[in-house]
Protein backbone atom coordinates (compact mmCIF):
# COMPACT_ATOMS: atom_id res chain seq x y z
CA UNK A 1 0.00 0.00 0.00
CA UNK A 2 2.99 2.50 0.66
CA UNK A 3 3.57 2.26 -3.03
CA UNK A 4 0.43 3.03 -4.14
CA UNK A 5 0.65 6.16 -1.57
CA UNK A 6 4.01 7.27 -3.18
CA UNK A 7 2.56 6.95 -6.55
CA UNK A 8 -0.19 9.21 -5.90
CA UNK A 9 1.63 11.65 -3.98
CA UNK A 10 4.69 11.51 -6.40
CA UNK A 11 3.97 10.80 -9.95
CA UNK A 12 0.01 11.76 -9.81
CA UNK A 13 0.16 12.87 -13.38
CA UNK A 14 1.09 8.64 -14.47
CA UNK A 15 -1.77 7.27 -11.69
CA UNK A 16 -3.57 4.61 -14.07
CA UNK A 17 -7.41 4.99 -12.36
CA UNK A 18 -8.45 1.53 -13.23
CA UNK A 19 -5.10 0.31 -10.97
CA UNK A 20 -6.27 3.12 -8.12
CA UNK A 21 -9.87 0.86 -8.51
CA UNK A 22 -8.38 -2.21 -8.37
CA UNK A 23 -6.38 -1.37 -4.94
CA UNK A 24 -9.28 0.44 -3.39
CA UNK A 25 -11.58 -2.56 -4.35
CA UNK A 26 -9.21 -5.79 -3.41
CA UNK A 27 -6.18 -4.72 -1.53
CA UNK A 28 -6.96 -2.82 1.28
CA UNK A 29 -5.15 -5.24 4.24
CA UNK A 30 -2.87 -2.19 5.38
CA UNK A 31 -6.11 -0.53 6.51
CA UNK A 32 -7.35 -3.72 8.32
CA UNK A 33 -4.03 -3.83 9.80
CA UNK A 34 -4.13 -0.71 11.12
CA UNK A 35 -7.03 -0.12 12.24
CA UNK A 36 -6.95 -3.59 14.27
CA UNK A 37 -3.87 -1.74 15.94
CA UNK A 38 -5.89 1.15 16.81
CA UNK A 39 -8.67 -0.57 18.51
CA UNK A 40 -5.79 -2.83 20.02
CA UNK A 41 -4.44 0.49 21.63
CA UNK A 42 -7.27 2.07 22.46
CA UNK A 43 -8.56 -0.90 24.96
CA UNK A 44 -4.60 -0.93 26.24
CA UNK A 45 -3.44 -3.98 24.62
CA UNK A 46 -0.76 -2.67 22.39
CA UNK A 47 1.83 0.26 22.51
CA UNK A 48 2.57 2.98 19.80
CA UNK A 49 5.50 1.72 17.23
CA UNK A 50 8.69 3.05 18.33
CA UNK A 51 9.99 6.16 15.71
Amino acid sequence: MSAMRNILVHQYVDVDPVKVHEVVQFHLEDFDRFAEAVVRYLEGEGELPQA
